[in-house]
């Protein structure tokens, strides 16, 4: 994992397509009119709210996000941005860098997860979800790894404009948990993708503040 034959492999691996009865898609997300309510949903004849997970994204009223997890409650969502850097076959790199938001996940009733970059990993971009295990008042926590994210396009930076990569969860199957990693997943492409259409709106009203220039002669 992570050398650069593994890197090439998810490049060329075979997209899931279509919704058909034979298809191997097995969740659905859909985002809602307004943009900012997405329900992520397991494949079924059926479908089942009950059994869905609510997204809301950040708006101009909340700056955060939620995840509403049927059973587990809801699980609040906050981005901090990373020191920018580099990331490539030689590891980090302070020429041409790019930020990367760090999310961190915290609720009342359950360990918090947080999506941790890998900038020291070989290949291309890569982060991994990890959770703290609960333990009793006083003792020390200890997290372990709830899924890997890798970019699996040929540049190793991560695009704005299409999300692609691999998710790896664990070989014990657990839905509900498959689902919320697939929500985070989600999020996690949302906030790298408002950071830099963000770059973008304070580029375009720093133009916009200097106005057009005259010709000169």
């Amino acid at each position: 994992m992570g050398s650069g034959m593994y890197k090439i492999n998810m490049m060329f691996i075979r997209r899931p397509k279509g919704d058909e009865m034979d298809s191997n898609v097995e969740f659905f997300i859909d985002v809602a009119p307004n943009q900012i309510l997405v329900t992520v949903h397991q494949r079924s004849v059926v479908l089942d709210d009950n059994h869905a997970i609510t997204i809301t994204l950040p708006n101009e009223r909340q700056g955060g996000s939620a995840l509403e997890v049927p059973g587990l409650g809801n699980v609040h969502v906050l981005a901090s941005l990373l020191p920018p850097f580099s990331v490539g076959r030689n590891g980090p790199s302070l020429s041409r860098s790019r930020q990367y938001p760090a999310i961190n996940m915290t609720s009342d009733d359950h360990p918090g997860m947080q999506w941790q970059l890998r900038p020291q990993d070989v290949g291309s971009l890569c982060y991994h979800l990890t959770e703290l295990d609960q333990r009793n008042h006083g003792e020390e926590t200890e997290s372990h790894i709830m899924a890997v994210y890798h970019h699996a396009g040929g540049h190793p930076h991560h695009p704005v404009d299409h999300s692609e990569g691999v998710l790896l969860l664990p070989h014990s199957r657990d839905p509900q948990r498959e689902m919320v990693a697939i929500g985070l997943v989600f999020l996690l492409l949302w906030h790298i993708r408002d950071l830099e259409y963000s770059k973008e709106k304070i580029l375009s009203k720093l133009l916009a503040r200097l106005g057009p220039r005259k010709p000169s002669g």
